[in-house]
């Protein structure tokens, strides 16, 4: 009788769930939750590094921000007009150094005005006695250091356009540029009320560098 009380109370020890301390299982919650919180972190952060991957991402190697493509069939910007040539064509020399103030320099029948963008050159007719005449019109972009390259122009006709007052996007040449050296001319070009026997974009080294503006006579 006595054995079968032993046995009785041993298999309710065995059966009894192990007593845990209170500071034990209270360090035990807190390390599981903080695991969680752990976990929630992360799946956070990946998800915020899949968001910005699809919004900044997929840009070239020029950090052009993925609009490569766009850019390279977008419009040339505008370049700042210098001077308006359009008041001038046709003109005399005198009429022009009334329009434009006296000249900056002048030689041998050749007169100059100076601009930010550039200069502006009138060449005269040296067989007229009075070199009143204008044979034609130059504007020549400013040389300009861009890191530390010397640098001349535009890659496109249609800025060299903007320096002098004429907007020649949408317009078909004559002739175009072939090359790196070349020339994009218009013929019997209408500049306002006067049309024009030629305009002619010299290209040099893949920029054009200046304009030639002719009257209706030629040069």
């Amino acid at each position: 009788m006595g054995g079968d009380l032993q046995t009785v109370s041993l298999k309710k020890e065995l059966d009894r769930p192990p007593h845990i301390p209170a500071v034990v299982a209270e360090s035990e919650t807190r390390r599981i939750n903080m695991n969680k919180a752990a976990g929630i972190a992360a799946v956070l952060v990946i998800g915020l590094c899949v968001i910005g991957c699809g919004r900044f991402g997929g840009g070239s190697a020029t950090g052009d921000g993925g609009n490569a493509n766009a850019n390279s069939n977008a419009e040339p910007s505008r370049a700042k007009m210098a001077v308006d040539i359009t008041p001038l064509v046709g003109k005399s020399i005198d009429e022009i150094k009334k329009v434009l103030g006296p000249p900056s320099g002048e030689l041998a029948g050749r007169f100059r005005w100076e601009f930010p963008q550039g200069d502006l050159a009138a060449e005269t007719n040296y067989k007229d006695k009075t070199k009143n005449k204008v044979d034609y019109l130059e504007f020549s972009a400013k040389v300009i250091v861009v890191g530390g390259q010397a640098a001349q122009g535009y890659p496109d006709y249609e800025r060299m356009g903007d320096l002098i007052g004429l907007d020649m996007r949408g317009k078909t040449p004559t002739a175009t540029a072939k090359g790196d050296t070349d020339d994009t001319t218009f013929e019997k070009y209408q500049i306002g009320s006067t049309t024009v026997d030629r305009i002619t974009f010299n290209k040099v080294s893949g920029n054009y560098r200046s304009v030639i503006v002719e009257p209706v006579r030629g040069r």
